[in-house]
């Protein structure tokens, strides 16, 4: 059977043109704090070319008849694994039918069969870690937050994929600012792309309830705002700023009133990564540092305080809510604005209002491109050390990507995102902005120096003492980079 070129069709590639071009290794490089959000790779306009052919490099006579290709996934609820085998209970679900096409193909051309388990990621963490202590070649791949990949990493049990044979990272299907942010030591254990959609899922997103701004801003085209770069954290301060409205006349905030915007305390990282700013970024020498010491940085984060705590928000810890609450106000209209991650969004299928999509804004007007900040729940595929035939798992895994993008890539994003939730074109071309903007901090992801939750404590204290809050701190979080640096010499 031949497999060592696989085109995409013209045809194909007309249909997918947008989906592609706002997913997997599209997504452009980050600048971090050392360097404003003002590079030329990438303007946060929507891409409208992509490579007529690209093909899956695998040697021909690669045939594995009968072969069960062993996939971990995640357990967890609305953000699991459900990428990697089809659920025979459901029917009439676009992404489930996307992952049965690919797994057929991928059992046509390679005669590969593709079988899963899913667990929590502490039980995923354990589990590979004892394989590996045992050497008990159980899984080829497996998919887990990065947090926990990087605990993997640094305890020797999965592989370089830089020295894995015929997985190509520079490829479309892999997600190119990956490699450049997580790449250690001229080593990257783990990646993520088209192979998955819990990059997506794990993605912020601003959204907007459509019956509700043309009601009170009737005069205000939110999309041409966007594509103008006029998009700024400025910007929606000004127009949230008189939203709020004492619905039931009870004298007293509550989630019963109209709010302009329900956010947490979380956000604060949205704002702040939104301006291309990162808490720990590449060194440029194999490592990373500390990266909020910057006067852009110290301006950016002030800013972002500023927003948070000088505007009243809907948020759940003040209003005695719940996620729910959050929900339930949004698809009603008392809601206008919504931070939160892309799997919130594709919950909205019942809501009778409509809605559209956003990036973040950016800082100022000044800034280039618009970056959409990540979740620390974002996961990578890893390879665990005990597997014993790393040239198969490398050709099956790379195929497993390929056909992803062709099947599965669409399906989430035409068909889930766009035919059912995202009810306009101009959310198509804001999803192109969002998903081909992904940033990644390592300070947020690897928690060196406790700097995950320092910055929504500020928020959480109605404190504005960033400055001073680092200062005390910095020399522990340049001794956690060290030593965690130190742990890869391996």
């Amino acid at each position: 059977m031949k497999k060592t070129v696989r085109i995409i069709s013209l045809l194909l590639v007309a249909i997918m043109c947008m989906a592609l071009a706002a997913c997997g290794g599209d997504t452009p490089e980050t600048t971090g704090s050392n360097a404003p959000a003002t590079g030329t790779q990438a303007t946060g306009t929507v891409q409208t070319t992509v490579e007529e052919k690209e093909e899956l490099e695998i040697p021909e006579e690669a045939y594995y008849e009968g072969y069960e290709f062993r996939v971990l996934g995640k357990d967890n609820g609305a953000y699991s694994s459900v990428d990697i085998t089809p659920n025979e209970a459901l029917e009439e679900d676009p992404i489930n039918e996307a992952v049965y096409e690919r797994n057929n193909k991928i059992e046509e051309e390679l005669g590969v069969k593709i079988v899963s388990v899913n667990q929590s990621a502490g039980a995923i963490v354990n589990t590979i870690k004892n394989n590996v202590s045992a050497q008990t070649d159980a899984y080829d791949l497996f998919c887990v937050e990065m947090s926990n990949a990087f605990t993997l990493a640094r305890d020797g049990c999965i592989y370089n994929l830089y020295e894995v044979p015929y997985i190509d990272l520079e490829k479309s299907w892999w997600d190119q600012n990956v490699a450049d942010t997580m790449t250690i030591k001229d080593k990257l254990y783990f990646t993520t792309g088209d192979i998955t959609i819990l990059d997506d899922d794990m993605t912020m997103v601003q959204l907007f309830n459509k019956d509700a701004l043309a009601e009170i801003k009737p005069d205000v085209d939110i999309y041409q705002v966007v594509k103008d770069k006029k998009w700024t954290l400025e910007y929606l301060e000004t127009l949230i700023k008189d939203m709020n409205q004492d619905l039931n006349g009870d004298g007293k905030a509550d989630k019963d009133d109209r709010w302009g915007m329900c956010l947490s305390t979380a956000d604060i990282l949205t704002w702040y990564n939104a301006a291309g700013e990162v808490m720990v970024a590449p060194d440029g020498e194999g490592g990373f540092k500390f990266a909020m010491e910057s006067t852009r940085a110290i301006e950016v984060m002030t800013k972002s305080l500023d927003f948070m705590l000088d505007n009243k928000f809907f948020r759940t810890d003040q209003l005695n809510a719940t996620s729910q609450d959050e929900l339930n106000s949004f698809m009603r209209g008392t809601v206008v604005f919504r931070s939160t991650i892309m799997n919130v969004a594709r919950q909205l299928r019942p809501m009778e209002m409509d809605f559209g999509m956003l990036p973040a804004p950016l800082f100022d007007e000044d800034q280039e491109r618009y970056y959409s900040s990540t979740s620390y729940a974002i996961v990578g595929h890893g390879i665990p050390t005990t597997v014993s035939d790393l040239e198969r798992t490398g050709i099956i895994t790379e195929a497993m990507a390929y056909y992803s993008k062709q099947y599965i890539t669409p399906a989430y994003y035409d068909v889930s995102l766009q035919g059912i939730l995202a009810r306009d074109e101009e959310s198509r071309e804001m999803l192109d902005i969002i998903f081909s903007s992904k940033l990644y901090d390592l300070g947020y992801l690897l928690n060196v120096g406790g700097q995950q939750r320092m910055p929504r404590q500020l928020v959480e204290a109605n404190s504005k003492a960033f400055a001073s809050k680092y200062d005390e701190v910095k020399g522990v979080i340049e001794d956690d980079i060290a030593s965690f640096l130190e742990e890869f010499e391996f």
